[in-house]
């Protein structure tokens, strides 16, 4: 069974701190959930209310709920082959400006440049069309607990498919120390709306 190691080795065969290379397609994603992701997801389009609320080329916008529950936003984006170029830019800042936070003293600095390192890989953008659009990469994002505090954000961030920051980013050593959390059941779920979306939308 396909978990987050075999996907982060598969698909960033050649990442390292001098070389990365980000190339993570939202099917491969979605075939390294976790089982106990996907049992929380069983029978989503029957009981989650999943709406597609915006759609901007390469960009789109879920709202996710189940009866009862919160509504959380789950957001996708794509991109050309030769974005994974600005991605290694914009990574290489954010650890750049997180090494300067850790040798600060000053709490204000601190902040001024955990802020900085915050803002870099966020400030990316595509300008892409969404012809064979589940050939690019993706990069997703939920507001839920689960993705911010079990796992997900951190594993999201560090093997290249986060959308934006969601959390402190603390490694979730003890909710998720084998890094097997690679998304939440509201992802999972939009996931597999989005794919038959891209789907019908291409007969």
């Amino acid at each position: 069974m396909a978990n987050l190691n075999d996907l982060s080795n598969s698909i960033n065969s050649i990442l390292s701190e001098d070389n990365l290379v980000v190339e993570v397609k939202l099917r491969e994603l979605v075939r390294a959930c976790p089982t106990i992701v996907k049992r929380r997801s069983r029978g989503y389009n029957v009981s989650f209310r999943i709406r597609m609320i915006k759609k901007e080329r390469n960009k789109f916008y879920f709202t996710v709920k189940k009866p009862g529950t919160k509504k959380y936003n789950v957001n996708f984006e794509f991109f050309q082959e030769g974005d994974t170029a600005l991605y290694k830019n914009a990574k290489e800042r954010e650890r750049y400006w997180r090494n300067k936070a850790e040798d600060e003293s000053n709490k204000n600095k601190k902040k001024e440049y955990l802020e900085k390192a915050d803002s870099q890989l966020d400030s990316i953008e595509s300008d892409n069309d969404t012809d064979n659009i589940l050939d690019q990469d993706v990069r997703v994002s939920c507001n839920c607990g689960y993705w911010r505090y079990w796992g997900p954000d951190y594993n999201a961030r560090e093997n290249g498919y986060s959308l934006r920051k969601m959390s402190n980013l603390q490694p979730p050593d003890v909710r998720d120390p084998n890094r097997q959390h690679n998304m939440c059941k509201h992802i999972y779920a939009a996931s597999k709306v989005l794919i038959d979306y891209i789907k019908s939308s291409k007969d």
